[in-house]
């Protein structure tokens, strides 16, 4: 090689037999990632059904939820769904829109305890919730009046 004459680059030939095994392999993986999606979707409708949220609002939450938000928001919400304990008509409509009971809470600038007590049963650990939050709820979520317990003026 003189000072004048360019380094050699060799480019790599592909063939037709080294594309098919590339495919190949990126085929098995995608297989294995789509058994893994829906071995996490098995797990988290069975979590949903052992804590009693309905399965109708699950499907179109699953459609909805993961797809919409940020990554980091992901975590948060698969959380949630697993954790959730009633079976409040206002939870799965939350999920449906990709929300958990805190999201609603920071968007409606009410304490999470104050709009968790919303939701519970009629007994000394429910507050009634103001009308005009029932009047947003069904406006923006579909929320019917007749789901809260007990309201307020």
């Amino acid at each position: 090689m003189t000072a004048t004459s360019a380094p050699v680059r060799f480019r790599r030939v592909l063939t037709p037999d080294h594309l098919r095994r590339r495919a190949a392999a990126l085929e098995r993986q995608a297989a294995k990632l789509r058994a893994d999606a829906d071995a996490i979707e098995a797990t988290i409708r069975r979590a949903l059904k052992e804590n009693g949220v309905a399965e109708a609002a699950f499907s179109s939450t699953m459609d909805k939820m993961l797809l919409d938000i940020p990554k980091g928001s992901r975590r948060m919400l698969r959380t949630g769904a697993s954790r959730v304990r009633r079976a409040h008509p206002a939870i799965s409509a939350w999920y449906a829109a990709g929300k958990t009971v805190s999201d609603v809470a920071k968007e409606t600038g009410v304490a999470r305890v104050r709009l968790s007590s919303w939701l519970a049963e009629a007994g000394p650990r429910s507050r009634p919730i103001p009308m005009a939050f029932v009047e947003r709820f069904e406006r923006e979520y579909g929320i019917p009046a007749s789901a809260w317990t007990r309201t307020m003026p």
